[in-house]
């Protein structure tokens, strides 16, 4: 059997020449703390805990949301569901035939493999919310946490173990067209741009853009790696435009607790924004694209 234990530090205690714990660079001033119970404010399936360090910094002010905010389009249009009772199984299934003929997700809810492209049931299907074409939209299952990492600011790791396949969270933010957005890329990395490899809103001439810094998730605190432990997979259920789909994270590994979560933002098949592909790397993962010999 296996058992996990939390191992905290006694803050009371001073240092050894005498002086309190002060805020510094030093590994000292990392030493993890609680900073908050629940920054998701109970919205969120399970409450997402904040570690800063002793000094008790606190992440940036935002209103969490745990829903996309869209534009207001006319052609934003509900997407046309299935027939099916309670799980989604026959290969008649409009979900499953837009899947390519095999639901997408393993009966434990884990997704089967990468797609370019996911078809989620939606609110205009008739099965149950139990269906496993749902799995993403179920709300975050592991214990996620915030921490402030070295140099890299604020990232998110799990208290538990996350399984090869598993949904993790959803990018949220609101959904902006890129005209709106441009002139503020270099301001600040809240930014994602969305859209099925880029080809689909490039054709339609219209490109929007998820802007989580005034209003997100924990998705807008996981970190770039190049070896990530996460992928972004596009989504679509509660519409069918493919210029605007759901960005869900899913483990493409088996994760360890306590091990930071990222994701690779020079990914190839979604939008992420520019600004982000030209940022300096410091994953300092042994396979870092940007590593120099010394």
């Amino acid at each position: 059997m296996i058992y996990k234990f939390r191992l905290t530090r006694n803050l009371t205690r001073n240092n050894h020449d005498g002086s309190a714990p002060v805020c510094s660079n030093s590994s000292r001033a990392l030493e993890r703390v609680y900073v908050d119970d629940d920054i998701g404010q109970g919205r969120e399936t399970v409450s997402i805990q904040v570690f800063g360090a002793v000094c008790k910094v606190q992440p940036s002010p935002f209103n969490y949301i745990t829903d996309i905010t869209y534009p207001e389009l006319k052609d934003l249009s509900p997407s046309i569901g299935c027939n099916c009772k309670e799980v989604c199984r026959s290969r008649i299934c409009s979900c499953v035939i837009k899947n390519g003929g095999t639901l997408p997700y393993k009966r434990d809810g884990r997704i089967s493999k990468f797609k370019p492209l996911v078809y989620e049931c939606g609110p205009s299907c008739t099965c149950s919310h139990s269906c496993i074409n749902r799995a993403s939209q179920s709300g975050i299952k592991f214990d996620l946490e915030i921490f402030q990492t070295r140099g890299k600011g604020w990232g998110v790791r799990s208290q538990s173990h996350i399984p090869l396949g598993s949904f993790v969270c959803e990018y949220i933010g609101k959904v902006l067209p890129d005209e709106l957005v441009s002139p503020e890329f270099n301001k600040h990395k809240y930014f994602f741009n969305i859209g099925v490899g880029g080809a689909t809103c490039k054709q339609s001439g219209k490109c929007f853009t998820i802007d989580a810094k005034a209003q997100g998730n924990i998705g807008r605190f996981i970190n770039h790696s190049c070896s990530p432990n996460l992928y972004a997979q596009n989504v679509l259920s509660d519409h069918h435009d493919k210029r605007m789909p759901h960005i869900m994270f899913f483990a493409s590994k088996d994760i360890p607790p306590l091990r930071e979560l990222t994701f690779d933002y020079r990914v190839s098949h979604v939008r992420c924004a520019d600004v982000l592909r030209r940022m300096k790397c410091y994953c300092n993962a042994i396979a870092c694209k940007e590593k120099r010999p010394k």
